[in-house]
């Protein structure tokens, strides 16, 4: 499982997704508020985790999208939507101006939360490799064959 959440290949389960994203999230939003106002030293410790949850988070994506059958490049416009949710958290007044990426991020963090949370991975083996849960769909295809040559 090291190996599915440090390396964006292949498939990952919904249940995986939650176990690593939930305590990674839940972690970096304790950071941010137990350090409200880092020092230097403070905010590079900070830059590092974050790069590290955010390569984490990206790995996820692509695997759960992967288990979708879909290419792990829609990570990287999801990431560049989610953005802008990392300034909501900062703890400055921002302009108006950020009013809507920040609603736009926000939309786009629901979306992926229920698609790659809550949807099922394709069944059987697809182009990213075999279904993480196991099930084999070979004979729900061969149950079709032999009913259209039937026909």
């Amino acid at each position: 499982m090291l190996k599915q959440i440090l390396w964006p290949t292949g498939r990952t389960r919904c249940l995986v997704y939650w176990i690593v994203l939930l305590p990674v999230d839940l972690a970096m939003t304790a950071l941010d508020r137990a350090i409200p106002h880092p020092t230097r030293d403070q905010a590079i410790v900070l830059s590092v985790l974050s790069l590290g949850a955010s390569y984490l988070m990206v790995s996820l994506f692509v695997g759960r999208l992967h288990d979708l059958d879909r290419t792990g490049w829609w990570a990287v416009l999801l990431s560049a939507l989610l953005a802008p949710l990392g300034l909501r958290g900062a703890n400055f007044d921002l302009p108006k101006e950020f009013a809507l990426p920040i609603l736009v991020a926000t939309c786009a963090g629901v979306f992926s939360t229920v698609y790659l949370g809550l949807y099922r991975g394709a069944r059987g083996p697809n182009r990213f490799g075999p279904d993480p849960l196991g099930s084999d769909v070979s004979h729900v295809n061969n149950a079709q064959a032999s009913t259209r040559s039937d026909i």
